[in-house]
């Protein structure tokens, strides 16, 4: 009983659940669109960051407990990087800072930040998400397991199987608005029995998105889940 009741409390999720948010301010109308998160952030980890798109260097948030604003980008191929002080013409981006390429095709991505003690220009590293909407639509979950186990269960009417180190898209869990039962184990190895991480209900939000990372986090042997709620205010149009 002690064993499990330490894999209950492996979902580091608000209140048991997805990590609310209120809109983020000012979504922008149309071009590319990005937010960030920063996975696992150690407690002397930069609150915020300069992200340089080649056209141009904004001042970014590096939450680690919400999924940042929404942040315009360029459209075409770009090339991120990041950078601990304001590019200028007297002192430019420095070689070896962060980055991370994102196609063309990518037109809504989430932009993961993690830590890398071993590059000296800012001790951080970057990958890219595809957040399309055509692919990734209201209701929707997107897990991004980041472990060396399988993961799967249920998730209201629908089964999660993820292998190690996969990535997958799930339907609605169920119609309409309101809460769902969740029950996720792993697989330790071989000829080890499936361990449960959680068994809980989460809220489904139908005309919102959100993303789900399995996850190991330092000193721990354990799976944990974090889930984030990608809710945008609809657009208004013109009257």
């Amino acid at each position: 009983m002690r064993y499990l009741s330490t894999l209950l409390f492996s979902l580091i999720i608000c209140g048991t659940s997805f990590a609310q948010e209120a809109p983020p301010k000012a979504p922008p109308k149309a071009g590319r669109t990005c937010r960030i998160l920063f996975l696992a952030a150690p407690e002397n980890a930069p609150k915020t960051i300069f992200l340089n798109d080649g056209a141009g260097t904004q001042s970014v948030e590096l939450p680690s407990l919400n999924l940042s604003g929404v942040y315009k980008l360029p459209s075409g191929n770009i090339t991120l990087r990041l950078t601990p002080t304001l590019p200028t013409e007297q002192q430019p981006i420095p070689a070896g800072a962060p980055l991370v390429a994102v196609p063309e095709a990518v037109t809504d991505l989430y932009l993961l930040v993690s830590s890398d003690p071993k590059n000296p220009v800012t001790p951080l590293k970057c990958q890219v998400v595809n957040a399309n909407p055509d692919g990734f639509r209201l209701g929707q979950m997107m897990w991004l397991n980041l472990t060396p186990y399988q993961v799967g269960g249920q998730l209201g009417s629908r089964t999660l199987n993820l292998k190690a180190n996969s990535q997958s898209l799930v339907d609605s869990p169920k119609d309409g608005a309101g809460s769902y039962p969740v029950k996720i184990g792993y697989n330790p190895g071989k000829d080890q029995k499936a361990a449960l991480i959680v068994s809980t209900e989460w809220p489904h939000n139908p005309i919102g998105r959100n993303v789900v990372f399995v996850m190991m986090l330092p000193n721990s042997k354990i799976p944990r889940i974090k889930g984030f709620s990608d809710y945008r205010e609809p657009e208004k149009t013109k009257k």
